[in-house]
Formats: structure tokens, C-alpha cells, sequence
């Protein structure tokens, strides 16, 4: 309570007004206790003057006498009410109003006589020994002829001390009274003084927790009302300027949340204070187990952790290569950057940042492998013909037509195969550069699969291969996709079906119509997939039996050219094998609505 304004503001009130009552009552018993002894002096002077006529009248008559001078002492005291004493030059005392002259001491070194002597007259305040109280004294020489006798009248200081008393009690009483008077009267001014104060404490600790609309209200334009308006004003400043920093905030909380990239921000000491939710899926783990941990005991990578300690030590960016294992093997690139404030540009933490490059690292390898696949598979039907054609260059040769004519039908074979890997590269490659802008229209799926059979009818034919096509009697929905595509879609499934499929055998197609999807189903009686070699048969390149594969024409292009059609309508493709069974093939289509 002590601590308060309006206390500190009260005591100091008090303390002023205490010192000046009592500076000013001081002063002034000062002044009446001087004005009482001035008034003392004069009477006393005047009466020592009486006194020392009268003696010396006495001593012109001849009339002095030990006895006749303590006797007019004695009387003159009485009527006075003063002690008188007489005192000769050599200080004996012959007479005293009080005391008894012969038991008296020599009064020759009191100092009120040594003044007498020396200035004619001499006035002290002193304790006197012989009374044991306080005396006011006057000693004046009788006349300066020899010898030089002394009266000295003296009285007591105790009514003028004991009125002083009674004065300094009435002003002390005075002065406690108008504390208390003062007292009351600060605590009201001071309560008035204080109460827009505290109204304006009140309403900063409001917006100090947030309730920026909180206003004090002020009816003063003194420093007060000033104060008060500066204090609306800052909470409305205030109010604009956390609600724009809200908004820059929850911007940049949206966009770290929307990155796909993980991101990492620690402190100098290497902490993790935040990390956003794609670094949380890339590293499995949850954000209460990490956040406050430094980076080595959450993520548990020495690789990251020596980075991260040469950025903040080095103040330097970072940026490198992070292979990942746990929870999922992944490729990642990593830059960190040092976050440096203050005066003295000191490293405050770092910032990591991750991009998941698995997919570009996949697609490089995938890449580099293609070209080699492409550049194998150009390579041999391209040295079957350049042999032979260097065969026929032989004019050796020519003379053996049947020789020339098996040469010439091995590079024709040759070369119409080649011509098919090109044609397969070629529709790969335009499936996949038009996914995105595939046209769309309403398909007929029973035309475009009769129309595939009807071009592989005559293929069929030359194995005594017998295709059956079973249709639903109603209610097949159309397909909304590319006719030209699904057309090539069921013309390499049926003619994976016709190569691998004996002499003699059969090929049955039937189409369903499910709930929202469209389902065609081609079974063959072939010579089935091994259930090892189902997960890779609609990769590019990829041969079950390579020798038998190129022996019957097949690029290994045809089932990925398949995969990547279903996948442009947003179907799926699965496959059932028994190996010396057959095989089929589940092609979902979504219906159009």
C-alpha cells in the first residue's frame, strides 16, 4: 500500500508541511522566549539601576554597613521578588536576600561579576549551584569610584521555561492537529490526483493483455487529459498494428503450412523452436517430441547435425545432399541459412529448408536407364541389318538368289521392327506430354473394343486364335475419354493376348457396367506371367522372356502404353497369371454421369 503514488505523494505532503510548522513554531518560541528575556533584562536592569542608587546613597551617608546592606537586601528582595545579592570588588558577598551571607562563596569569578567589572554592567543565563535551578542574573556597578561594589539580581528561568513548555506543548498539539487536518486533506487531493492515474494504469494493463478497445475516459486537457488521449491513441495504434502483423502472420503460417518442402527453424543453442508439417511428415516424427530438443536428439542425423553446428558457428549458408532411411528412403536437398540480429549482427539461429528430390533422382535414374533400354533395343535390330546389308555388298553373293532373298527378309523383319519400337516410343512419349490435355468426349466403350478385335481378327486368324467378345444387354455406360487412346488401349492388350496365347487357343473379352465405372475384362488361355514378374510387367522395356519376346515381335512398350492410358482416364488396370493357364487383364474405366 506504502508503494503507491498516492501514499509517496501524502508522506511527502506531510513531511513538508511537518517541517515547516515546526521550522515556523521553533522560530517562533525562539522569538517569544527572547522577547520574555529581553523584557526580563530591561526590568531587571532597572531595578539593579534602582538598587544601586539606593546603595550608593547609603554609601554617601556613611551608612554601609554588612548588616544594614544584607538587611536592604533582604527586604528589597522580598518586594522585588527577586534574589539580590551585594558583592564587593574582591567578590565577598556582604548581603543576600536568600542566602546567608556567611555561608556563601567568594562570588568573584561568577561571570555576570567579571562582565560588571569589565563593562559596568553584565547580564548571563546560567545553572546556579547554590539554588540548583536555572538563573537569569544582572550585576551592575555601583559607581566606578573605589572601591567598585557590585549588585547583582537574579531570577529564577523556571515560570519563563515552564511558559515556553505550555507554548511548545500548545504548538506541538497545533502541529499534530493540522497534520491530521493535513493528512486528510492530501489523501484527498492525492485520491483525486491518482484516480485518472490509476484509471489509466487500468486500462494499459487491458491493452497490455490484448483488449486494445479498452479507452480511459478524460475530462481534463491539463497533462492528465494529454496523457489519457495519448494512451487511446496508442491502444488504437497498437490495436491496427497487431491486427496487420496477425495477418502478415497467419499469411505466413498458411504459406509454410501449404509447402510441400520441410522446414526447420532452430535457435543458437541449436533447439528446435519450429517446424512445419511437411518436415514433420518427412521425418516422422510428432511436433511435441521435437519442439525445445535440439536438432542431433529429434532427428537423430550426424550428417544434419554437423551442418547445422558449421552454419551457426561459421555464420555461413549451407547447402547439400541428405540421403533418408527412416521413416521412408528419400533424397533430399538441404539448404541452411544463418538468421543473424541485433546490433552486432550476432547468429540468433538457423533456418533449414528440405526439398524431397527422390522423385527427380527416380526420374534421372529412370532416365538414364530408358536410354539405355532405347539404345539396346535400337542397337540390335540395327546391327542385324547393317551385317546383312554388308553381306549383300558381297558381289559374291549375288549369284545365290535364295541367299540374297532370306537377307532381304531378315532386314524387312528387321526393320518393320524397328519401325514398331519407334511407333511405341512415339505413342509413349505423346501420351505422356498429353495428359493434361487429352480430349475428353463421350465414348461408346462396345465400339471402340469391337473396333480392336476387328483389327486383330485377321492376326487371330493366321494362330486359329477364336475371340469372343461378350456385351451386357443394357445399361453400359459411355466412357468420357479419347477414342483414338482407348483404341490403341485394347489394341495392345488384345495383341499381347494373340502373341502369347498358342495355336489354337482362345481369347474372351467382356465388359460390365459397375456402379460408376465401366469394367472390361480380356482373358486369354496363354502361357501365363510368373507371380514374380507381375509387379514389373507395365515398365518400359520390360520382358518376361526377352528371347521369346523379340522372336514374336515385342517391343516391351506395349503393357506401360496400356498403364499410362488407363491412368490418363483415371482408371486403374490389375492382372490375374497362372502360368501354363492364361492370363487376364481388369480394365476399370470410369462411367461418364
Amino acid at each position: 500500500m506504502f508503494k503507491s503514488i498516492r501514499w509517496r505523494l501524502t508522506t511527502i505532503y506531510l513531511i513538508i508541511i511537518a517541517i515547516s510548522l515546526s521550522t515556523i513554531g521553533g522560530y517562533f518560541i525562539w522569538r517569544i522566549e527572547a522577547f520574555y528575556l529581553e523584557n526580563l533584562q530591561k526590568h531587571m536592569l532597572n531595578e539593579a539601576f534602582i538598587l544601586a542608587e539606593l546603595f550608593s546613597t547609603l554609601k554617601n551617608n556613611g551608612e554601609k554597613t554588612a548588616e544594614l546592606i544584607d538587611e536592604v537586601c533582604k527586604k528589597m528582595g522580598t518586594s522585588m521578588e527577586s534574589r539580590i545579592t551585594f558583592i564587593t570588588e574582591d567578590g565577598s558577598v556582604l548581603g543576600d536576600s536568600h542566602q546567608n551571607v556567611h555561608l556563601m562563596d567568594n562570588h568573584l569569578q561568577r561571570p555576570e561579576v567579571q562582565a560588571a567589572l569589565l563593562q559596568g554592567k553584565g547580564v548571563f543565563r546560567r545553572y546556579s549551584t547554590s539554588t540548583d535551578m536555572e538563573m537569569f542574573y544582572v550585576a551592575m556597578v555601583l559607581d566606578e569610584s573605589s572601591p567598585r561594589d557590585i549588585i547583582r539580581l537574579a531570577v529564577p528561568l523556571s515560570y519563563i521555561n515552564k511558559s515556553i513548555s505550555q507554548l511548545r506543548l500548545i504548538l506541538i498539539s497545533g502541529l499534530f492537529t493540522a497534520l491530521l487536518i493535513a493528512t486528510f486533506l492530501s489523501l484527498r487531493f492525492s485520491g483525486r490526483l491518482i484516480r485518472p492515474l490509476q484509471e489509466i494504469g487500468s486500462v494499459a494493463r487491458s491493452i497490455s493483455s490484448g483488449d486494445f478497445d479498452c479507452k480511459v475516459a478524460f475530462r481534463s486537457e491539463d497533462e492528465l487529459g494529454i496523457l489519457a488521449k495519448t494512451i487511446n491513441e496508442m491502444g488504437q495504434t497498437l490495436k491496427e498494428k497487431v491486427r496487420q502483423i496477425s495477418r502478415e502472420k497467419s499469411k505466413l503460417e498458411t504459406v509454410i503450412s501449404a509447402m510441400t518442402s520441410g522446414v526447420i527453424l532452430c535457435n543458437a543453442r541449436g533447439s528446435i523452436d519450429f517446424l512445419n508439417d511437411a518436415a514433420l511428415k518427412i521425418f516422422g516424427v510428432e511436433r511435441e517430441d521435437v519442439v525445445g530438443f535440439s536438432l542431433q536428439a529429434a532427428i537423430r542425423n550426424f550428417v544434419l547435425s554437423e551442418n547445422l553446428q558449421e552454419v551457426l558457428e561459421k555464420d555461413e549458408m549451407k547447402s547439400f545432399e541428405l540421403n533418408l532411411f527412416f521413416p521412408d528412403t528419400r533424397v533430399l536437398q538441404v539448404y541452411m541459412v544463418p538468421i543473424t540480429g541485433g546490433s552486432r549482427k550476432e547468429v540468433m539461429g538457423a533456418l533449414a529448408v528440405f526439398h524431397d528430390i527422390t522423385g527427380i533422382r527416380s526420374l534421372e535414374s529412370m532416365r538414364s536407364e530408358f536410354v539405355a533400354n532405347v539404345s539396346h533395343e535400337l542397337r540390335t535390330p540395327l546391327t542385324i541389318i547393317k551385317g546383312y546389308a554388308e553381306t549383300l555388298l558381297d558381289e559374291n553373293n549375288w549369284h545365290d538368289l535364295g541367299t540374297v532373298k532370306k537377307i532381304l527378309t531378315i532386314i524387312d523383319k528387321e526393320t518393320e521392327r524397328l519401325a514398331r519400337l519407334l511407333k511405341d516410343l512415339l505413342n509413349l512419349s505423346r501420351i505422356e506430354s498429353s495428359k493434361g490435355v487429352m480430349k475428353r468426349q463421350d465414348v461408346n466403350i462396345k465400339q471402340v473394343v469391337a473396333e480392336a478385335r476387328g483389327l486383330l481378327q485377321a492376326q487371330a486368324k493366321e494362330k486359329a486364335l477364336h475371340i469372343n467378345l461378350r456385351l451386357p444387354e443394357e445399361g453400359l455406360k459411355s466412357i468420357k475419354g479419347d477414342s483414338d487412346w482407348l483404341l490403341q488401349l485394347f489394341i495392345d492388350v488384345l495383341d499381347n493376348a494373340i502373341k502369347y496365347t498358342p495355336q489354337g487357343g482362345s481369347i474372351d473379352i467382356k465388359i460390365e457396367q459397375r456402379s460408376k465405372e465401366v469394367l472390361v475384362i480380356v482373358s486369354d488361355t496363354g502361357i501365363g506371367i510368373p507371380a514374380k514378374n507381375l509387379p514389373y510387367i507395365f515398365e518400359r522395356f520390360y520382358r518376361v522372356d526377352k528371347g521369346r519376346s523379340r522372336r514374336l515381335g515385342g517391343t516391351g512398350l506395349g503393357l506401360a502404353i496400356v498403364k499410362h492410358i488407363v491412368d490418363a482416364h483415371n482408371g486403374r488396370v490389375e492382372v490375374k497369371s497362372t502360368v501354363g493357364v492364361g492370363t487376364t487383364f481388369y480394365i476399370y474405366l470410369p462411367s461418364a454421369t
